[in-house]
């Protein structure tokens, strides 16, 4: 008898690799799927077996639940059968793409794999809520993460670089602006007497980092917010315009109260929980493997 692998070559290579797709939650195979070396019997608890994997009856269950939610009503037996049988073939179709090692040759698979097998670790790390004593507690400890970051009230003089004026032009006149308002010179006069009105005036409140960097530009808000209270800046070039900031006030970064963003908080102790699980599974999967490394 030829090898059936000699045969794969046009239509069910194109079934293997939708296979190979649709059963992965490949690690699912593993996961609730069990493997029985006594082909002729099934044990209990198994609806069938393929190749000695068994396919359990709590899947079989769900997947009936599936196709009759999807069909809208009750099922009857030929319904039933089909079912099985689908599961079957998808379990063939998986145990082939093994055997051509697209879970070793195709990337996407392999990512589909590995993001599986995270997502069920993530999926137990979060089986239980954390209580009102370690949500307060972790807050305290870690409220540094949820600070409302620092907002400065700055004030600016634009000077445009255009047709009529160029770039040394403009920069000598923004520095000229800086030394008058270093000096105590009125801001508006020498704004009014020296700047270009911006099409947006700078609100005068104040602002939020990607405020600033939508008013001033990204050049701009960095130096806006390394300065402190009552500093001048030398003009700062942003985009077509130079510009001389000063500084009015600055607000200190706040950590909320915790009735406000318990939600954040909670969110926060899910993502760092899953992260922590993940990582001391991957520990333990090192801990039991045989890694040889050859570097170059």
């Amino acid at each position: 008898m030829s090898d059936p692998g000699l045969n794969f070559s046009s239509r069910p290579v194109l079934m293997l690799a939708a296979g190979a797709v649709l059963g992965l939650v490949l690690v699912a195979t593993d996961l609730f799927r069990v493997a029985d070396d006594s082909p002729e019997t099934v044990p209990e608890g198994v609806v069938a077996t393929v190749n000695g994997v068994g396919i359990l009856g709590a899947e079989y269950g769900s997947a009936l639940d599936r196709y009759a939610l999807s069909r809208g009503g009750s099922l009857d037996g030929q319904d039933s059968t089909l079912v099985l049988d689908s599961m079957i073939d998808e379990e063939l179709l998986v145990q082939r793409a093994r055997d051509l090692r697209i879970d070793r040759n195709d990337r996407l698979v392999r990512d589909l794999m590995a993001k599986t097998v995270v997502e069920v670790v993530a999926m137990e790390a979060e089986s239980t809520d954390p209580t009102s004593q370690e949500i307060a507690a972790f807050y305290e400890k870690n409220g540094a993460l949820f600070a409302r970051a620092t907002k400065i009230r700055v004030r600016g003089i634009r000077i445009e670089v255009n047709q009529f004026r160029n770039a040394l032009e403009a920069e000598e006149r923004a520095t000229a602006a800086a030394a008058r308002l270093k000096t105590g010179d009125d801001f508006a006069r020498v704004n009014r007497e020296i700047g270009d009105r911006p099409s947006v005036p700078l609100p005068d409140r104040p602002l939020s980092e990607p405020e600033l960097r939508q008013h001033l530009g990204a050049a701009a808000a960095s130096r806006a917010l390394e300065m402190e209270p009552g500093q001048v800046s030398e003009p700062v070039r942003s985009g077509s315009s130079f510009h001389v900031l000063k500084l009015v006030s600055r607000e200190p970064a706040v950590i909320p109260p915790l009735y406000q963003i318990e939600a954040q908080v909670k969110a926060e102790m899910r993502r760092l929980a899953h992260q922590g699980a993940i990582q001391d599974y991957v520990a333990e999967l090192r801990s039991l493997a045989d890694i040889q490394v050859s570097r170059p």
